[in-house]
């Protein structure tokens, strides 16, 4: 009776270290590959930035509270929605979004 408890004891805990330090970490790496940076310059591609000021084909955006110099494909009105394509240096790259503008 005694072995058979031990026994279902040391198997549990062999199932317990089993999840904790093989299938669990191995669960975590493939989760990561899929997900988005949420820091750095990496971070803010995809994001979206509001039009402040535009001139031809470059202007200054908003994106997270700060200001940034765009260039983009074409001119942009003022409170447009625009999508961040590229960074280059401290300049950004920037395409439109469909349904772009801000409702104040």
């Amino acid at each position: 009776m005694i072995e058979k408890i031990l026994l279902t004891a040391i198997g549990l805990f062999l199932l317990y270290e089993l999840m904790e330090h093989v299938i669990l970490p191995l669960l975590g790496r493939f989760s990561q590959k899929n997900r988005m940076p949420q820091s750095g310059s990496e971070g803010l591609l995809g994001q979206p930035a509001e039009v402040v000021e535009w001139k031809g084909k470059s202007g200054l955006v908003r994106l997270n509270g700060e200001y940034w110099q765009a260039v983009g494909e074409k001119p942009f009105p003022i409170g447009r929605i625009v999508k961040v394509e590229k960074i280059e240096g401290l300049k950004l790259t920037v395409t439109s979004f469909e349904n772009s503008s801000i409702k104040s």
